[in-house]
């Protein structure tokens, strides 16, 4: 992989005002690594250092729901309560200390969970249940 053709790949870049080391984005992936409630756990800091030392100029953290309804995976990554921003803090100096930057995509499972996830009968807004899914979304 040498030559001229990657050169721009891991060329400094910009989004915005948001400076990039190289132009490799890792897109989220959803991990499972959160606790039941959300928390950052030391597997989840562990696979972003990861990453980060692999040399990727951005990490976009996984679908963090930002309400309890909107949850829709076991040990999903949240970011709905106060307690949740010292993980995710430390997540960011994870990235930070290996000079990449750091976003996170915001997520509400709508009909797409169940309350056996999230403990809420979904919402969406109209009635039609996610397939394989019983519960049809109020």
């Amino acid at each position: 992989m040498s030559g001229d053709g990657y050169k721009m790949l891991f060329s400094t870049g910009k989004i915005g005002s948001l400076e990039l080391k190289n132009r490799i984005v890792m897109s989220p992936m959803v991990t499972n690594y959160a606790t039941k409630d959300g928390a950052v756990t030391e597997q989840y800091k562990d696979y972003l250092r990861e990453r980060a030392n692999g040399g990727v100029g951005l990490i976009i953290v996984e679908a963090t729901y930002i309400h309890p309804w909107g949850k829709g995976f076991v040990n999903n990554l949240g970011v709905d309560r106060d307690e949740l921003v010292p993980g995710l803090r430390e997540l960011t100096e994870v990235a930070h200390g290996a000079e990449v930057k750091i976003a996170i995509q915001l997520y509400h499972a709508g009909r797409q969970t169940s309350s056996k996830t999230s403990g809420y009968h979904p919402i969406a807004p109209s009635p039609i249940p996610t397939p394989g899914e019983e519960q049809i979304p109020r």
